[in-house]
């Protein structure tokens, strides 16, 4: 009975990483490299082709990424592969830490990451969040395991993450000194504790080091940007970013309620009941939120270290809600749905009330008529429930029929904050402006392109400042580009892409067309109603910056071809 137990369960740890890998694979190149995106991916493409470029404090993604693009094309699938893979095996986290968790929570605590909206948009965007998150997870299991060799292996993976790592180690940290007297503490006392361990772990730790943040000394200059990591997280103390503390509790509300309300109900109860795990991971939870909020150079991805202690504890909380719904499990269930159906009903018509003020009154009498009739039979439901059952069953068939609800909105909330929704630019955890045009653009340089072939002209391409992604977009197909601060007005190329400002001056004739390059939301300009239509619609006031292409005119069909270059 035990081994077919063990069977079925790693069926489902299995299951649980397929479906992972679907939500972050699937489309994973569909949205544009955004700035911050562009510029790793950049970086990582130089890094490889012997090119001087400056290393941002990711070393793990460019490196492993710069090896992809070496051994594949260059594109913005591979440029957020990594990620993708880091934030899949995220998952299998919970496998290692079952003896601390439980069997079933730990299950629960996997398909509760895979899901996850915040994690899956993190997993999705070119960079080293999501590596450090889970090389730290692996290595906190490992260490529970008393595994020295894959301890320090995953420590030095999740060094080599980024300067988000810090906070995550501090909140960690801080909650094992307050709670050091916890089970899990005292599970690793007589093992990972003494020095024969920590000799073998730093010595793992040191040769992942050398030679995966080095590649054998072929790129050293990324194992300095592992320390220039540290430094670039003290440094976000003296600046101020423009997330404000709204949106990072505004992100936690809109994609993470399920999570979010049995967390904070487990939390509470830990206080009560004394169960030392939930009070330790609501503790980490508590101190990874806390530095979130009080970090001025705050970025709402940064919550990725505060997700998963309050999905252990909404787990471990479900767990006891499987384990205490043992009677009556038919009716229950019947409950279940017909409560998740009702309200359904009244989250539809509530929103239409919200959004929709200027309908007809005869129309906004029949939403509330239907949202009032709803609402009456989930009392009626309950009520009938508990006098044909029991209080308890009345009570368990809500809870579930809530929890359906939630689940399936945190399922849309995950495919909108992954990029697939209707208006992948207006998404909080999204970490770049999004690019609405570029495939407009690319369009039009290929028929530039043919008109050139005609015309017997080459197509030489200058791009005047340009920004990150579009550097990233021309590079793959277009590498003669040349980005320059300015140009000689001698200068006679075939193209010539600058921002909107001031007009072209050059000694030949051009004609311009305009594109949008990004647009992003004006958070900070929305007030309550506007967020409510956001978090409905994804309705979102917006600013947009503009690029002109310059194309000369004697490419055009029809122009004179004789003219010399």
């Amino acid at each position: 009975m035990k081994n077919n137990f063990i069977r079925i369960e790693k069926i489902i740890y299995i299951l649980v990483f397929i479906l992972a890998l679907l939500s972050r694979l699937n489309a994973l190149g569909g949205n544009p490299l955004g700035d911050m995106e562009a510029s790793l991916a950049i970086q990582a493409t130089n890094l490889f082709a012997n090119r001087a470029t400056n290393i941002s404090p990711e070393p793990a993604y460019l490196l492993l990424t710069g090896i992809l693009f070496a051994l594949f094309q260059a594109t913005d699938f591979i440029a957020r592969l990594i990620p993708a893979l880091a934030g899949s095996l995220l998952v299998i986290s919970p496998l290692i830490l079952q003896r601390q968790l439980g069997r079933w929570p730990a299950i629960i605590l996997a398909i509760g990451l895979a899901l996850d909206p915040g994690l899956t948009a993190i997993s999705r965007q070119a960079g080293g969040i999501i590596i450090g998150l889970t090389g730290t997870l692996f290595a906190l299991g490992f260490y529970l395991k008393h595994s020295a060799p894959a301890f320090g292996v995953c420590l030095a993976l999740a060094l080599l993450g980024g300067p988000t790592l810090l906070p995550g180690w501090l909140a960690l940290g801080i909650a094992i000194l307050i709670l050091r007297h916890h089970e899990i503490y005292r599970s690793t006392e007589n093992g990972a504790n003494g020095p024969f361990f920590w000799r073998n772990a730093l010595i793992w730790t040191a040769g992942t080091l050398i030679i995966f943040g080095t590649l054998l000394f072929f790129r050293p200059q990324a194992l300095s940007a592992a320390v220039a990591s540290f430094v670039a997280y003290f440094q976000g103390w003296l600046t101020t970013s423009n997330t404000t503390l709204g949106q990072i509790l505004l992100a936690l509300l809109f994609y993470e309620f399920l999570p979010l309300g049995l967390g904070l109900i487990g939390g509470v109860r830990s206080l009560f009941k004394n169960d030392q795990l939930d009070r330790f991971l609501f503790l980490w939870w508590g101190l990874a939120l806390g530095l979130v909020l009080v970090y001025p150079n705050r970025q709402v991805t940064d919550l990725a270290w505060a997700m998963v202690p309050l999905w252990a504890i909404a787990a471990r909380q479900i767990a006891r809600w499987i384990g205490n719904t043992r009677e009556h499990r038919p009716i229950i269930a019947a409950q279940a749905f017909i409560v998740a159906t009702l309200l359904t009903i009244v989250l539809v018509n509530l929103a239409v009330l919200i959004t929709r003020p200027d309908l007809p009154q005869f129309s906004i009498v029949a939403h509330w008529v239907q949202l009032s009739a709803a609402l009456l039979l989930i009392v009626a439901t309950i009520l009938a429930i508990s006098i044909g059952w029991s209080n308890k069953t009345a009570l368990d068939g809500m809870y579930w029929g809530g929890a359906v609800v939630a689940l399936m909105l945190m399922i849309a909330a995950m495919w909108n904050a992954s990029g697939r929704g209707n208006h992948p630019g207006r998404e909080l955890w999204r970490i770049d402006a999004y690019s609405p045009q570029q495939d407009l653009l690319l369009d039009t340089l290929a028929d530039v392109t043919d008109w050139g072939k005609v015309n017997r002209q080459p197509l030489d391409i200058y791009v005047v400042q340009g920004s990150p992604a579009l550097q990233w977009l021309l590079m793959k197909d277009y590498p003669q580009t040349e980005f320059v601060t300015a140009l000689p007005i001698e200068a006679k190329p075939a193209v010539v892409i600058t921002d909107q400002a001031g007009a072209l001056q050059l000694s030949a004739p051009y004609s311009g067309q305009d594109f949008i390059i990004s647009t992003a939301p004006e958070w900070t300009a929305m007030l309550e109603k506007e967020w409510l239509a956001w978090g409905l619609y994804r309705r979102a006031p917006e600013y947009s910056t503009h690029i002109v292409m310059w194309c000369r005119t004697d490419l055009f069909p029809g122009s004179a071809s004789d003219f010399t270059p």
